[in-house]
């Protein structure tokens, strides 16, 4: 399971829950398009027969999917055959738009205790976050998501942002400002498997 990269370089992973969304989804990936930023968008399974597109526009333009689960459920109070199923789904959901087998899940809520052995089994590595920006939470402002970002990042985080999944604006909003004020301070953004190195799909 990981948290975050090594810190001896300044690189950083942006991430994206909840997506994919008609809405949200896709003004992200414009100003992503825009700072030429790649980031790492963890799906949830039943979303992407909806929108099929936004996930083949992920792929096309340099980000990586992986797993959220099929249906958002706290995967440590299902069984173990019901965590395979949300996975399996999942997979193959996405496996069907862009031809990838995905080898990365974030288990929703971050909640994965006494699951972690039968993922990894499954030969999916874990990936959750060192920074939480609580872009979710309403009444929240695009400053503030920034200066979470800020107050808390080093070489090697893992900034956990969504982009579905509610009113993401305050996201959207955000998102410019973190990118112009981490490139200042000369951080790379990079994908999450690359910032771990580790699969992002299996053959």
């Amino acid at each position: 399971m990981y948290f975050r990269g090594a810190n001896t370089e300044k690189k950083v992973a942006l991430t994206f829950d909840d997506g994919p969304d008609a809405k949200y989804t896709g003004q992200i990936l414009d100003i992503l398009k825009r700072y030429h930023v790649p980031a790492t968008f963890f799906v949830i399974g039943n979303q992407v027969p909806y929108y099929p597109e936004v996930i083949k526009r992920m792929v096309n333009e340099g980000h990586i999917v992986a797993g959220h689960s099929w249906s958002h459920p706290n995967l440590s109070k299902l069984s173990d055959a019901q965590v395979r199923q949300e996975i399996i789904k999942t997979n193959q959901a996405v496996k069907s738009v862009t031809g990838k087998n995905m080898a990365m899940i974030r288990p929703p809520y971050g909640a994965i205790k006494g699951k972690e052995k039968v993922i990894n089994q499954m030969g999916i590595s874990i990936v959750q976050w060192s920074i939480d920006t609580l872009d979710w939470k309403s009444g929240r402002t695009s400053q503030q998501v920034e200066q979470t970002v800020l107050q808390n990042l080093s070489p090697g985080s893992i900034i956990l942002k969504h982009s579905g999944g509610g009113n993401r604006s305050t996201t959207v909003q955000a998102l410019p400002g973190i990118i112009e004020s981490l490139k200042q301070k000369g951080y790379q953004f990079v994908t999450v498997n690359e910032l771990l190195e580790i699969p992002a799909y299996r053959e």
